[in-house]
């Protein structure tokens, strides 16, 4: 198969999909989990959207709600904290719980991956 690679052809297949996910939620059944990883991947996809429209309001807010709501699988997450480099380097966007949540999530990644301890500790 062929590897997707960066936002630009990601959003636009994932839009494709993203009217189906309404349908899907009403009878997930067992397969629950698949619905939450297509809503991860739709949502990750707006954010890409806003981002290349220049949109940064909406960027970092579709960022901050995907870890908010607990979207993202944990693999996922040093990928969404590279994303979240560029708000956080602005300031702008910054409240303290904000912070205090992006501070968790990087606590979090360091203690999954022996690797990252190593490079931190």
């Amino acid at each position: 198969g062929t590897m997707i690679i960066g936002p630009l052809p990601f959003v636009p297949l994932v839009s494709d999909i993203a009217p189906l996910l309404r349908e899907l939620k009403k009878d997930a059944g067992p397969h629950g989990i698949f619905v939450q990883r297509l809503e991860f991947a739709i949502r990750y996809a707006e954010f890409h959207q806003h981002n290349l429209q220049g949109d940064t309001e909406n960027a970092a807010s579709a960022l901050m709600s995907i870890f908010e709501e607990n979207l993202s699988p944990r693999s996922w997450w040093a990928v969404l904290l590279n994303d979240a480099i560029p708000f956080l380097q602005d300031g702008s966007f910054l409240s303290y719980s904000i912070v205090q949540r992006f501070s968790h999530i990087v606590q979090k990644v360091i203690s999954s991956s022996p690797l990252i301890q190593h490079v931190f500790y």
